[in-house]
């Protein structure tokens, strides 16, 4: 796949996650940790699609530890957003395969305006049109 093929398909994948996301915040449906493990592949995709874009090959990794330092590092992404999508990790290993999560332990609307935001941000700086 060539470069820009790569960065529009992830960001096209991390739009499917992104419109469950929303979709999921406003109608209240599902359980938490679907809801969580969607938010966090939105942000992996999204990261990885703008770190391509950068010229740098992310590695193959789910972990937002490793992903968002690169974008953190560029001035790029807050730091303070970064470690919050780092607690999303949780829903992609934990939460996805052991207990789920306590009720609660998810806010849906500020983790779903804060991927909202990221997404957005990963398109405009790899310059994709909006839908």
């Amino acid at each position: 796949m060539a470069h820009s093929d790569d960065v529009q398909t992830l960001l096209a994948r991390a739009a499917d996650d992104l419109e469950m996301v929303l979709s999921m915040r406003a109608l209240a449906l599902g359980a938490d940790q679907i809801f969580g493990f969607l938010a966090q592949q939105c942000v992996e995709k999204a990261a990885k699609a703008w770190l391509i874009q950068l010229g740098v090959q992310p590695d193959w990794t789910h972990d937002l530890r490793k992903l968002l330092p690169q974008l953190v590092n560029r001035g790029l992404v807050d730091r303070s957003e970064a470690e919050e999508f780092v607690e999303l990790n949780r829903f992609a290993v934990e939460f996805r395969y052991g207990p789920a999560p306590r009720p609660g332990l998810i806010d849906r609307s500020i983790v779903a305006d804060g991927v909202n935001r990221f997404f957005e941000s990963a398109r405009a700086a790899c310059r994709l049109p909006t839908e």
